[in-house]
């Protein structure tokens, strides 16, 4: 009993850690995400930024990069339905749902004459369950943004939210614009380091750092985000689903402590005769 209560308990407890660990290892909406990541271009407490046609193409330059997307994000007061909510907005290059890989999850990504030309928008999949109901169709779904009103042309997959982690609504433009938060979507070549990345760009760092930062300014650097998805980002209903199977686990090793001290109770008398 107390062996068949113990392998119960381990059973449960590994099926529940195979769920979640299936759960938050999924396979992601980019292609070949290893060789995406986000990079980002500044220095703290510079008043004069570069441009960003100046980033990108010096981005572009470097040897073990295969192409790479511009995306200015944006926190705005977006209209969905009958509700507005403040929600990260990017606003993104031509090629940037391309550069990705990504293919929609309802309807289609915006076409090349769509770009700019017309107010078009893709938004993420909690923010079409959330505000739309889940639809399987977009049809005539439409938000507003200040001025604009965007036709709702796609749904991305889940896990999608590049170039921030939560961004929610994207719009094509055909040139970036300047923002809060300017992001450069780079894809490496297959089989190069990011050491080496890093290498290359140091010196268009370093000039960015005399021409805006000055010599006694702040150096500018670069950063670069993973974009692979993040297996630690647990969910309450993942953490509640471990709890339940360390509580089931604890409750068999009492059972198997109780099994054993109410056998060595009963052999008392055995003992204190020998």
């Amino acid at each position: 009993i107390a062996t068949l209560s113990l392998g119960v308990a381990l059973g449960l407890s590994t099926s529940v850690f195979a769920f979640i660990d299936a759960m938050t290892h999924p396979n992601s909406p980019y292609t070949h995400v290893e060789q995406l990541y986000s990079a980002q271009i500044g220095a703290k407490a510079t008043a004069v930024q570069p441009s960003v046609r100046e980033i990108h193409d010096a981005v572009e330059a470097v040897p073990e990069v295969e192409g790479v997307e511009s995306a200015t994000s944006k926190w705005l007061d977006v209209e969905a339905g009958e509700s507005i909510v403040s929600a990260p907005v990017s606003y993104t290059s031509p090629g940037f749902f391309r550069l990705l890989g990504v293919h929609p999850r309802i309807g289609r990504l915006p076409t090349p004459d769509e770009v700019g030309a017309q107010h078009v928008a893709v938004v993420s999949d909690e923010f079409w369950k959330r505000r739309y109901g889940n639809r399987s169709e977009t049809g005539d779904a439409q938000l507003r943004i200040g001025d604009h009103l965007y036709s709702i042309v796609g749904v991305l997959p889940p896990r999608c939210s590049a170039p921030w982690e939560n961004t929610l609504v994207w719009i094509p433009q055909n040139e970036p614009q300047a923002g809060a938060f300017v992001s450069q979507i780079v894809r490496l070549r297959d089989g190069a380091t990011t050491k080496a990345f890093y290498a290359h760009i140091k010196p268009f760092l370093e000039r960015l750092t005399q021409m805006y930062s000055g010599p006694n300014g702040r150096p500018f650097a670069v950063g670069l985000r993973d974009l692979r998805p993040n297996p630690l980002d647990l969910l309450d209903f993942h953490r509640v689903m471990i709890g339940a199977a360390m509580c089931v686990l604890l409750i068999a090793c009492a059972n198997v402590a109780a099994l054993m001290l109410a056998r060595g109770m009963v052999r008392r008398r055995d003992f204190a005769l020998r």
